[in-house]
């Protein structure tokens, strides 16, 4: 026997009818979780014999899920459980139902009309594993076949899942008959049965059980009257969740495009709307299945709205062609966006990509998918990137807004990638895309098997920020300040956000290093200490602050430990500011086991620690809960007691401290900064002794509205301000878990108070020095940039990379003096010589003063120096250099510049 499944539709309109079409999908239960909306389904496979004649029946072994942030693009996770992973040995897999409960998700499945499986996951998206040893319900259960009655006797399947407001779990499940609708309580865990089935009492039921809960009735619906056709979803409402059900009443008729045939639905809640996802047969009619007996069993997936009458009764759901509003556009800026991510599509199918995401494969000449209501924003799309692989000789991708044949915005050039196991980031330059559009990747080469698209993304055309200083950081998401003055120069000590932190989980690996000696020009000092460093560290970095004594430095971190099950506080020793940073101990100096306040394993978070006038050092640290210690002169142990401050205290804490302290002493006031709620706001307290009484100072700063979760205070005095650094998710790509850190300059009030601190885009206004030049300067010296990323390598450090067309760096407060500056030299690694770095003053689009072409040195990895002619530059300027090139790829490296 050969098994078939026509891989999508080819439309002639852009309607939203079906909402998904890689595969035919049946009998959609919901799930809502995180913020998105899954749908599991059946999934129909049209079965052919060896003479490739179609069979009828419903040959269906897996579940497939889809889910959506917005209604409008549904993204393919594939099929989440096969009856393969039934230890019990399911032959089949039907009419799905999904609940979450105790951090695992249950999936319920009809093992034909037999009986009911579960299998367990703990992520919505599988594997699903159903281990147990046998069905949870079949038709051996007390009460399953009492009094069933039809044609066909009791048919054990199609479940629906309630877990009501009191924790008791619900199955509803039956069919054939109305004398067969059953329900029958859970256990707590899920897979046991708590009693007997009892019979429930509602006229027409056919089969499609389902139940939710509105405004405290319960709604049980249904696919009715099935021998009336066509079939019906009906109703019964009842104040209780096993009896005492209404006269039926009609949600929705039989849909359009459906022959009549079997009805299947959910009901549920997304982000304040109510709707129904129900199935038809829209993909075999465009299809071309001619024989209606067939297309009974091939079956796609719908959305619609609906909406309740003001007495709790459904309004009859009407199915649309538009099917629903979209709730949030795309945005094409943000992390890559999945391939199996479209709101419909032509000709391509989805492949798993064996890291739990999918690939759009099988594509052909003319094949496309569509993504609706993408933003593209006022500044509109300045470059495209695919992540893609190809065997064989290429093709390309056109982007078109509208339809598969709308205005082109530009072509990406698919090439030979080595394999279709290599994947590769291809780009192009793109114009003409602006405001919220209708994207269309159409697909262009020969053969039937052109090449695989992952992932794609837009970079934004910037905004050439000219007064816009904040965050200072901008090539890094970077978290948790901690500056420290050593001589002339500030050191800024960071905690790093990884690129790729997803937005429920902090990623952080190492720690960075910035200085200044005008506060407004960073260099980027790279990376001087990793987790890694630490033998004892789990691998997950938080927030650490770096002090000097004799000449030492000291970096106290806090890091996930193998050897205490949660986070330890470590310390890295080093005899230059710049590193290299090593741990002296081999263990850390506080875990969770040492305090014995401790409450739970994230105590031992955040240390802060300063030097006193008399020359004793003290440690603060916590999450949650606040300790203290004295550290020996070593700096590397410490004596006495750990002490917990009492954190709710009203009057040493107005709001409660949450983490992330920062104590410094001023004019013999001791200063303790934290971080309190969520979203975090900046806080102070101050006591006259280090021990307390500590007194509540107030808010420094409020938090950002929530883009960032948190936020971590560090102060410091530099050439005689003083600075107040944070963080917040200000920059493209940032969210709660890729912050970046800002600074502001503030003035102690007389008594030593601080007033509130504004958040502000331009930060500091006033720069405390200059830079010379003629004096050779790094180019990851910046005060702004776009686009713009660093690397390090043992030749020549750290650098500028990742530059491409559009991109540039502003550096501020450039003194040339009386002395005319003719001609500009810039250490450049080019592997093309498709690039040139314009000079302007001012801002982008400033006097333009020089050009660099930058010519090819043979690589991206060698390096040398070029040189091109400026007109006479003289006084004191923000100087910026943007980067032009007739390509979307890579342009050049950038090491350190220079003027004569």
């Amino acid at each position: 026997m050969l098994t078939f499944c026509i891989s999508l539709i080819s439309l002639s309109s852009f309607a939203d009818y079906p909402i998904f079409a890689q595969r035919y999908t049946a009998d959609p239960y919901h799930l809502v979780h995180n913020g998105r909306l899954y749908l599991f389904c059946s999934h129909d496979v049209l079965k052919r014999d060896a003479q490739d004649r179609p069979e009828r029946g419903y040959i269906m072994r897996n579940i497939t899920c889809i889910s959506t942030d917005d209604m409008k693009n549904w993204t393919d996770h594939g099929e989440v459980f096969d009856v393969k992973d039934s230890k019990w040995g399911a032959k089949l897999s039907w009419a799905p139902a999904i609940v979450e409960r105790n951090r695992k998700f249950y999936l319920y499945y009809g093992d034909g009309m037999e009986s009911i499986g579960v299998a367990v996951s703990n992520s919505p998206t599988g594997p699903f594993i159903d281990t147990n040893d046998g069905p949870i319900v079949d038709k051996k259960t007390p009460g399953v076949m009492e009094g069933s009655g039809g044609r066909w006797g009791m048919w054990c399947f199609d479940p629906g899942i309630l877990i009501d407001d009191d924790g008791q779990a619900y199955m509803y499940f039956g069919g054939s008959d109305e004398a067969n609708f059953r329900v029958i309580k859970l256990k707590e865990n899920m897979v046991e049965v708590d009693g007997p089935a009892v019979k429930i009492d509602a006229p027409g039921f056919f089969e499609a059980a389902f139940t939710h809960k509105y405004n405290g009735k319960y709604y049980m619906s249904y696919a009715g009257h099935h021998f009336s056709k066509p079939a019906n979803i009906e109703y019964v409402m009842s104040d209780k969740p096993m009896e005492g059900f209404s006269a039926p009443l009609l949600a929705m008729t039989n849909p359009p495009v459906n022959d009549g045939f079997n009805h299947h639905h959910s009901i549920f809640e997304f982000k304040g709307k109510w709707y129904m996802a129900y199935h038809n047969r829209q993909v075999a009619h465009t299809n071309k299945i001619e024989d209606q007996a067939l297309r009974e069993y091939t079956r796609n997936v719908c959305i619609d709205e609906l909406f309740y009458n003001e007495d709790g009764t459904i309004k009859e759901v009407i199915p649309t062609v538009d099917g629903v509003k979209q709730l949030k556009y795309v945005d094409p800026y943000a992390d890559p966006f999945s391939a199996a991510t479209m709101a419909m599509s032509s000709g391509i199918n989805t492949a798993a990509n064996g890291k739990g995401g999918r690939y759009v494969a099988e594509i052909s000449n003319g094949d496309w998918i569509q993504i609706k209501g993408v933003d593209f924003g006022t500044l509109g799309a300045n470059r495209f990137m695919a992540n893609v692989a190809c065997s064989g000789r290429g093709g390309s991708i056109e982007l078109r807004l509208g339809d598969p044949k709308g205005v082109s915005i530009g072509t990406c050039r698919i090439g030979n990638t080595g394999g279709n196991d290599n994947w590769e980031i291809k780009a192009a330059l793109v114009n003409n895309a602006v405001g919220v559009r209708d994207l269309f990747l159409v697909f262009r080469g020969e053969g039937d098997d052109i090449f695989r698209l992952d992932s794609w993304q837009f970079e934004q055309k910037h905004a050439y920020y000219t007064n816009k200083n904040n965050p200072i950081i901008q090539t890094h998401y970077t978290a948790d300040p901690a500056p420290m003055v050593y001589k002339d120069t500030l050191y800024l000590y960071t905690s790093h956000d990884e690129d790729n932190a997803p937005e429920n989980r902090f990623l952080m690996k190492d720690y960075r290093l910035y200085t200044t000696t005008d506060m407004v020009n960073w260099t980027d000092r790279g990376t001087p200490l990793k987790t890694t460093d630490f033998v004892w560290s789990a691998g997950d970095a938080n927030a650490a602050q770096c002090i000097e004594r004799e000449g030492k430095f000291y970096w106290y971190v806090s890091i996930h430990s193998t050897t205490d099950q949660g986070v330890a506080v470590g310390v890295a020793v080093a005899d230059n500011p710049l590193g290299p940073f090593v741990d002296p101990l081999g263990k850390p100096i506080i875990t969770n086991s040492q305090t014995k306040f401790a409450k739970h394993s994230w105590d031992d978070l955040d240390p802060t620690a300063f030097v006193d006038d008399d020359g004793q050092a003290y440690m603060f640290w916590g999450n949650n809960a606040l300790y203290w210690v004295k550290l020996n002169d070593d700096m590397i142990s410490y004596s006495g007691e750990i002490n917990a401050l009492d954190i709710f205290d009203k009057s040493a804490f107005g709001p409660d401290f949450e983490e992330g302290p920062w104590v410094y002493k001023r004019k013999g006031l001791y200063y303790l900064h934290y971080p309190s709620g969520g979203p975090e706001s900046l806080h102070y307290t101050t006591a006259k002794n280090i021990e307390g009484p500590w007194t509540y100072g107030g808010l420094v700063m409020p938090h950002d509205g929530g883009k960032s979760g948190t936020n971590h205070p560090g102060v410091i005095d530099y050439k005689g301000n003083s600075y107040f650094f944070y963080h917040n998710a200000d920059l493209p790509g940032c969210h709660d878990k890729r912050r970046a850190i800002c600074v502001e300059q503030f003035t102690y009030n007389a008594d030593g108070s601080i007033s509130q601190i504004e958040d502000t885009k331009t930060g500091i206004l006033k720069p405390v020095g200059s830079l010379n030049p003629f004096k050779k300067v790094q180019a990851e010296t910046i005060a702004f940039s776009e686009g713009l990323k660093t690397k390090e390598n043992k030749e020549v450090g750290v650098y500028v990379s990742s530059i491409h067309h559009g991109d540039y760096i502003k550096v501020r407060n450039v003194n040339f003096g009386n002395k005319k500056a003719k001609s500009f030299s810039a250490n450049v690694a080019s592997a093309g010589g498709n690039g040139s770095i314009e000079i302007r003053l001012g801002s982008h689009d400033g006097t333009l003063v020089g050009t660099l072409p930058v010519a090819s040195t043979g690589s991206l990895d060698q390096w040398k120096i070029q040189t091109a002619n400026v007109e006479g530059v003289k006084g004191t300027h923000d100087v910026f250099f943007v980067f032009k090139g007739n390509s979307a790829d890579e342009l050049f490296n950038f090491d350190h510049w220079v003027f004569k």
